[in-house]
Parts: C-alpha cells; structure tokens; sequence
C-alpha cells in the first residue's frame, strides 16, 4: 500500500461525542412509608417512549411522575431513524427544534449482498411535506431533546431518577406501586400507571400483560460514527449472509 492510499484511508479518532448530566435519586415526603400525595399518573420507564407520554399528558394539563431506574439518559444507540410520522408528533410536544438541528434526514437508500445491489428505494418528498420522510439520529441525543424539553415542564412533569418499580398492586382506584432508591424504598400510589419500561417491562410482567406482536431473528451491529462525506445522505444496508425467511 503507498503512502498516498495510506494517507487516504487514515482516519483521525476523538472521544464519544456525548457526555451525559447525571441525577441522583430523591424521596418524596413520605406519610408512613408512602408518598404524602397520591398521583394522577406515573410513567415508568424515562426512556423515549416514557417521556413522550409524560410530554403528551402535560400538555393536556395533567401532572406526571416520570420513573426512572437509570441515572441519565442513555449510553450509546438503540433506535436511531425517526419517521416522518413520528417527527410530526416529535412537533406536537415541542421537541422537533432539535431534531431538525442535529438529525441527518434521508429520503431514499440502497442495500447490498455483499458487493451487489439487490434494493434501491425512495420515498415522498416535495415542497408540500413539512419534514423529512427519514431523520436518523442517535439515540442519546433523541433522549436528550426530550430530556431539555421535560425540564421546561417542571410544574407538571416531576422525574425520578435512580427509582426502580419493584412491585405494583392494582385496586379499584388505581395502582400502588412499591418503589426502590439508593435511600430505601417507599410506595407511591396513582390513579393511572403507564407501563413504558421496555420490551422486558416488569409492570407488564408482574401483571400478567403480554408484548403482543411479531419478531424475527437478527444480529445488527449499530455504531455511531461522526463521518466527513461527499457521498449523499442515504440508507445504506449490508448483508454478509443471505436473510433466512
């Protein structure tokens, strides 16, 4: 290899491009080991899902406690691309300002076997579509959007970090839910319980709830790479195997 190909292919490496704001767990007043004041709703689960519920209901008005086990928002990427439909929603709560900041909108892509084009594929955009069909952006910063914009709603959204679900009993009422923090645990009773705690969810498990839906076996590697380029922004997708159906 000359030392001009080398040049070409050398590449420099800088530290993850994303540090996060870190919380700490906090107790409410508690009346005999339970929450002095019973809730509306609580969320659990802080993650994007769970924070647009919580943006949702404060916009209608209703006050929220956001659950989180965590201490900050994510490390890393889960879902990185976000729909036209979704970044319409993404407006309605106030979040879409960062979204068209810092997100990398596409409207079409290629995927490969190997070395061979095997799809090519391009979706509507025109002057009357207000966003891009596709945005990908990583998803510390998606939580973080939501993240800036939970905290302009202080006075209806009220997040619990580092507070961990670890029983919940359902009554004509609502829900108590048993809650655990570095300080102890206590319980927290609510007239409704949003269950956006993931996949595995222990609310929905520990009521019986099941992830109802369709599921296909696949190994994806996601990185997130800061890349200079002169190639257009597009989906690229390849396949070292072919796909078993």
């Amino acid at each position: 290899m000359n030392s001009q190909h080398k040049a070409h292919m050398s590449a420099e490496f800088t530290s993850y491009p994303f540090t996060a704001k870190r919380y700490g767990a906090a107790t409410p007043h508690l009346a005999h080991g339970v929450d002095a004041k019973r809730r509306p709703v609580v969320v659990v689960g802080g993650g994007p899902v769970g924070m647009v519920a919580a943006l949702g209901l404060a916009n209608h008005g209703i006050p929220v406690v956001l659950i989180e086990a965590d201490d900050s928002v994510c490390f890393g990427s889960r879902a990185i691309c976000i729909s036209r439909r979704s970044l319409e929603i993404m407006e309605r709560i106030g979040a879409i300002e960062g979204f068209n900041r810092i997100g990398l909108p596409w409207t079409g892509g290629r995927s490969f076997y190997r070395d061979v084009e095997v799809l090519k594929f391009s979706m509507p955009q025109d002057e009357n579509q207000k966003h891009a069909p596709m945005v990908n952006l990583a998803q510390y910063h998606i939580e973080q959007i939501f993240l800036d914009q939970v905290e302009t709603r202080s006075d209806l959204i009220e997040v619990r970090w580092q507070t961990k679900v670890t029983a919940i009993e359902q009554d004509d009422h609502g829900a108590r839910l048993t809650l655990s923090t570095s300080d102890g645990s206590y319980q927290l009773d609510a007239d409704w319980v949003v269950a956006a705690d993931g996949g595995r969810s222990f609310v929905r498990e520990s009521m019986g709830l099941a992830l109802k839906g369709t599921s296909y076996e696949g190994r994806y590697v996601i990185v997130d790479i800061l890349l200079e380029s002169a190639r257009p922004a597009e989906r690229l997708a390849y396949r070292l195997s072919a796909p078993r159906w």
